[in-house]
């Protein structure tokens, strides 16, 4: 009985969405959840959207049954998720030991990429001190482009939203390439960080501690199908103790002036 009700339930889906029509309305932002639409063969189309991916590097080597491992996860996923939403992500889901926010308009991967790499440094300063039993690090990829979202399920609390494109499926690729304590960026998401409004807090270092500023980017040439990039790049800095707020409140400053 099962199986055929199974069969019958199936049928009629597969029915229903071929023969039906899909309509795409262009937005500007990204919209609440309730107004993306569920039931109906509709889909809302967003512009320069960026995800930021971020996860917890090498987790499956931790306790799955103790009280730290409990305690590693919740301010892991906690942390991220309050940093996401300070820098403005409009759209923040939980992924297992990970988390990806969403920005959108033309510079978003700037408060993406600010949201990484503050992330980065509170994990290492902070978070890694409280706990001695497991290394607390964590990997991220950044990608922007154009998204499709409709929500995907069943009525009521059986549905999520589904992000259609590259840019979330990227930035997850990318982080999971990306060794510890790294941010890898898609080329196309460079583009945007490598503006010159941008580039004496985001092309090079402070200088710190030697007093030699050095480049912050290191190039990739793609040599992975499955990420569908020409090129992707590596930061190779962290915000620093004497500047790492000032470089941070300038970066954030410029673009919400350029911004609004």
């Amino acid at each position: 009985m099962e199986l055929q009700e199974c069969e019958e339930a199936i049928n009629n889906i597969i029915e229903d969405i071929i023969n039906s029509k899909v309509t795409i309305q262009n937005m500007n932002n990204i919209p609440e959840s309730e107004e993306i639409p569920l039931e109906i063969p509709h889909c809302l189309k967003i512009e320069d959207v960026t995800c930021v991916f971020v996860d917890m590097v090498n987790s499956t080597k931790m306790s799955l049954v103790s009280e730290e491992s409990v305690k590693i996860y919740d301010i892991f996923i906690k942390s991220l998720v309050k940093i996401l939403v300070i820098y403005g992500a409009e759209y923040v889901d939980i992924k297992g030991d990970g988390a990806f926010g969403l920005f959108s308009n033309k510079d978003s991967a700037i408060p993406a990429l600010c949201a990484a790499v503050t992330f980065r440094t509170i994990c290492e300063k902070v978070i890694q001190n409280k706990f001695d039993v497991f290394p607390v690090k964590m990997h991220a990829g950044i990608d922007t482009d154009t998204v499709l979202v409709k929500r995907i399920g069943l009525r009521g609390d059986r549905n999520n939203e589904v992000w259609i494109g590259k840019t979330v499926n990227i930035a997850a690729k990318l982080a999971s390439l990306a060794p510890e304590n790294t941010i890898y960026v898609s080329d196309r998401a460079y583009k945007i960080l490598s503006q010159s409004v941008y580039e004496k807090y985001l092309k090079y270092s402070c200088g710190c501690p030697s007093g030699t500023s050095s480049q912050l980017w290191a190039e990739y040439i793609n040599n992975h199908p499955f990420l569908m990039l020409e090129k992707y790049y590596a930061l190779q800095s962290c915000w620093c103790d004497k500047h790492g707020k000032e470089y941070c409140s300038k970066i954030m400053s410029i673009y919400k002036k350029k911004n609004t």
